[in-house]
């Protein structure tokens, strides 16, 4: 899959991802639209406090998917 992929302040790189597998119990969703709240803009920018030096975390938890 692609993602967008937190690497640090203002470094934000879309690179190929594993395809992720569903456990017991749990499913895969396609995600058509995915958005950013402020807390994820303020991890880009470099100032939350426990993101700030980059975690290899993908941003955007609010999706639209089937």
């Amino acid at each position: 899959m692609i993602a967008a992929v937190y690497h640090g302040p203002e470094d934000l790189r879309v690179e190929q991802r594993p395809t992720p597998s569903a456990g017991a119990g749990e499913v895969i969703l396609r995600v058509d639209y995915a958005s950013l709240c402020a807390t994820d803009l303020r991890i880009l920018k470099g100032v939350h406090r426990k993101y700030g030096s980059g975690t290899l975390r993908v941003p955007g938890h609010e999706v639209v998917g089937r």
